[in-house]
């Protein structure tokens, strides 16, 4: 799948998300590097944090003009206020929520937020309907699934992040017919399928493709990134004073 001309975070959600204004941003749980290098792109200072050391190493090569740190979003080794914008992406279900949250609010400051996008196809276009329903035949979860929208609970009882807006942000990506075919062959139980189920549904998507496409140019997968953004309210965050092994409460 081609990413040149079309970015999986449009620039008017990573704008909506983080501010119009160059902000510190602590981009958490950062994988490939997409969001950090939009956030980058429009001139906020970025700081990447993820668990994957391989990871990390691969991201300071890919958005190099950002900050990077293996840590967990449970525990950030970061000073406390320190940030404008902390953003997650995709979904806190690898993070536990309760210790995430608190941490995230803790490296904020009294001004900032917490921006959350969850990007989904938009299954709803007719011909994305079509291919579901031909995968479905052979993998009855396919292409059903919330992405992840079940951490918007965590998010709605947390009481650091009581103020919530959320918008939404339509958005296509371009896919050739091989990006087509290596997206169905990705997923684990098409994989095991036996052989001639697999060549049968591969074959299947493939003349959809070709029914569809208007050579030279690919078809475009409809995205929407659901977005919300979350203004911190620090209240009695408690904090620890890691020299003493004190703690105290912070109020505003």
């Amino acid at each position: 799948m081609s990413s040149r001309r079309f970015s999986a975070f449009p620039p008017a959600a990573v704008q909506w998300l983080a501010g119009s204004e160059p902000a510190r941003v602590l981009d958490v749980g950062s994988g490939d590097g997409r969001l950090a290098q939009a956030l980058v792109a429009q001139g906020h200072r970025v700081t990447c944090v993820d668990v994957d050391q391989e990871g990390v190493r691969r991201l300071a090569d890919r958005v190099p003009d950002a900050l990077t740190c293996v840590a967990q979003a449970e525990s950030l080794p970061l000073r406390s206020f320190r940030f404008d914008v902390v953003t997650v992406q995709e979904s806190l279900t690898r993070f536990a929520p309760g210790l995430a949250l608190s941490e995230f609010a803790r490296v904020l400051r009294g001004t900032g937020h917490l921006a959350v996008v969850f990007t989904s196809r938009d299954d709803t276009v007719p011909w994305v309907k079509r291919l579901a329903r031909r995968i479905q035949e052979d993998d009855p979860t396919a292409m059903v699934g919330d992405y992840g929208r079940e951490t918007l609970a965590a998010l709605e009882d947390s009481e650091y992040f009581p103020h919530i807006e959320a918008r939404a942000f339509r958005h296509w990506l371009p896919i050739d017919r091989a990006g087509l075919l290596a997206m169905v062959r990705r997923r684990p139980t098409i994989a095991a399928l036996p052989q001639d189920r697999l060549d049968g549904l591969l074959a299947d998507v493939g003349e959809m493709y070709d029914s569809l496409a208007k050579a030279p140019d690919p078809l475009l997968l409809p995205y929407q990134a659901d977005c919300r953004r979350l203004r911190v309210e620090h209240g009695d965050l408690t904090m620890p004073i890691h020299e003493d092994g004190l703690r105290i409460s912070v109020r505003f």
